[in-house]
Order: C-alpha cells, then sequence, then structure tokens
C-alpha cells in the first residue's frame, strides 16, 4: 500500500463519507468548543486531514488564514462545493490535496495546525509528527484528537504555546 493507494481509497469513498454523520455530535461539538477556545484572530491554521472541510468551514472565520488539506483530491473537491455554497466569512480559508510530508518541504510556518482523527490514518506516525513540529512557528500549538488503534501509536494533545 501506497499513499497513492489511500488517496484512491478516500476517492472512492469521498462521497459516501460526505453523507454520513458525526458518530458522537456531542464530543465533535466538545471538541470544536475546546478548538475555539485555543484559536486567535492571528493565527495561522493548517488543518491535515480536512476530509470534506465541515470542521474548515466552521472554524476558518475564527483566523486570519486557514489551510485545510486532505490527501484525497476528491474530498477536497467536495470540501470546495461546500465552502462555495457556504455563507461563509471564511475569506482566508483555502483547501488544498496534499500530505503533510509534502507540505513541509515549503517554507511556510503554521501558528496552529490541526489534526483530528488523523495520526491513525498516518503510515509513519513518528516522521509525520516531525514533519508538524518543523511546520510550526516557535511558539506554535499543534491540536490533535485521534483513536488509538495501533500499539505505541502517539495520542492526545501536544502542547507547546
Amino acid at each position: 500500500m501506497t499513499v497513492d493507494n489511500d488517496a484512491h481509497f478516500w476517492d472512492r469513498t469521498a462521497e459516501k463519507y460526505s453523507k454520513s454523520k458525526v458518530g458522537d455530535q456531542a464530543g465533535y461539538e466538545q471538541t470544536l468548543e475546546k478548538t475555539r477556545g485555543l484559536l486567535k484572530e492571528s493565527d495561522r491554521v493548517l488543518e491535515l486531514g480536512c476530509g470534506t472541510g465541515s470542521t474548515a468551514l466552521l472554524l476558518a472565520p475564527l483566523v486570519r488564514r486557514y489551510l485545510a488539506t486532505d490527501l484525497a483530491p476528491e474530498m477536497i473537491n467536495i470540501a470546495q462545493q461546500k465552502k462555495s455554497g457556504a455563507d461563509s466569512t471564511a475569506a482566508g480559508l483555502e483547501f488544498r490535496a496534499t500530505t503533510a510530508d509534502s507540505l513541509a518541504t515549503e517554507a511556510t510556518k503554521y501558528s496552529v495546525i490541526l489534526g483530528f482523527n488523523y495520526l491513525h490514518l498516518v503510515r509513519d506516525t513518528t516522521a509525520t509528527l516531525r514533519s508538524i513540529h518543523g511546520m510550526l512557528d516557535g511558539d506554535g500549538l499543534f491540536i490533535s484528537k485521534t483513536p488509538c488503534i495501533r500499539a505505541g501509536a502517539v495520542c492526545g494533545l501536544l502542547h507547546r504555546r
């Protein structure tokens, strides 16, 4: 299996995924509330594994710039459709099909990086966390909520602000 295989899987799943309901709506709302409390208007946010963009559309109006990414182009297409159909005040919101490793080669630094339900899906958790660390400003913040389903998986909140 490769990243391309993963992208192909999520591309095939995107339409069905976009129509599915959040499994734990109360938990999702709690995560949003906690995250809102950590964001500032001046933040430059990167969201990894944004899926079809629902969280990005809710959080982007709170910050200066918000780049929401997913490795599956079809997920990003659906996110773009949601954005154009929404009454969003998120002028600084951009969606892009890419990976953390690809973004890490760019010079851009972020004040906040989000990875919700993300780390358990990456191929190399340690390398991904290194990439994330390298993309954070000196006082940047990484916010993650992800299931722990592999032995030795890194889970929880990494905080550095």
